[in-house]
């Protein structure tokens, strides 16, 4: 099969003749579909993710794909399910690996690769909206990469749930976030939006409920102090290279909660929390109240180019990568 190889951290290639993956207890094949590109494809490939397979494996996180080999689960040959890859078995490859209690079957009804588009990122927002920080409708919910892959999701579910919403985006990444249903949005690269946006708040009367906080790092420190008392700060990952540095006085002093989601750890633990939150996001999905936010579609020979890309900053929402048809 036609696919990328990871020899070694940060060592990856194009293979025109990869074995396809062995289905070993525990796992399913599936024949590819289509994948997605993560920010986390980078890490994984880089080798600094949380885990790493044994090398060499194939990289890619997210599949949607036909099942080929059901192993010991009851899923039919032939169903197409959307969820995480496994056993090294990656998406970027014709085949791949999965793990039945990660994936989910697409339903009628939905296209299936923006189910691929929004899955992972829509559950990782739902679970910080709704699980961590128990938000209610009516509060103020300020989102970081507001244009991003759980950013845009993040936007999207708080205002169907009732919120207002301020995005925190690249300049010229605001269009996006207010095409998705910001109530505000503010330029990343003022060095002002902190403050600029607190007096906004101020004159209403208001502060900030919940932060959903994919970057980290300064961004993440600086949204962190405009959160009201008893405010919710859900750390969703670095991209802006580490994790941010929060006052434990700031924390005493506004009995704030601080909390993170890191999603992968739910289709194992708490599988009934990602089937309902997958029920509601693939209804507003069918709805036409969900945008999947597709910004691009590349071969399979691409992958690692949009990966970079997705890394660099220079993408919206989901970049799908195309391998066999869904029909």
């Amino acid at each position: 099969m036609r696919g990328w190889k990871v020899a070694a951290p940060g060592q990856i290639t194009w293979e025109e003749s990869l074995p396809e993956p062995s289905v070993t207890a525990g796992l399913i094949g599936v024949e590819v579909v289509a994948a997605a590109v993560n920010f986390a494809d980078n890490l994984v490939v880089g080798g600094t993710y949380q885990t790493i397979p044994p090398y060499p494996f194939t990289p890619g996180l997210e599949v949607l794909g036909r099942v080929t080999a059901s192993g010991d689960s009851d899923l039919p040959e032939g169903r197409l399910v959307v969820g995480l890859t496994a056993g090294g078995g990656g998406s970027w490859a014709e085949h791949a690996l999965c793990d039945p209690r990660q994936i989910e079957t697409v339903p009628d009804g939905v296209d299936p690769e923006e189910a691929l588009a929004v899955h992972t990122n829509a559950q990782t927002a739902w679970f910080a909206l709704h699980r961590r920080a128990r938000v209610a409708s009516g509060e103020h919910v300020l989102v970081l990469a507001a244009a991003g892959g759980v950013g845009s999701m993040a936007v999207q579910l708080a205002k169907a749930h009732g919120c207002v919403v301020h995005a925190v985006a690249s300049s010229n990444k605001s269009t996006e976030a207010l095409r998705l249903g910001a109530d505000t949005v503010w330029d990343r690269g003022d060095p002002d939006w902190p403050e600029q946006l607190r007096d906004e708040l101020a004159a209403q009367g208001v502060g900030i409920d919940v932060l959903i906080d994919p970057v980290g790092s300064t961004a993440g420190e600086q949204a962190a102090r405009l959160l009201r008392f008893e405010g919710r700060h859900v750390i969703v990952g670095f991209t802006g290279g580490g994790p941010p540095t929060l006052r434990a006085n700031h924390v005493l002093v506004k009995n704030l909660e601080v909390t993170g989601v890191h999603w992968w750890r739910y289709p194992i633990e708490r599988p009934d929390l990602v089937a309902r939150a997958a029920r509601e996001i693939f209804t507003l999905l069918s709805a036409g109240s969900l945008d999947a936010s597709v910004s691009r579609r590349e071969p399979l020979e691409r992958a690692w180019a949009a990966a970079q890309d997705v890394a660099a900053g220079h993408t919206t929402g989901k970049v799908i990568i195309t391998i066999h048809g869904s029909d």
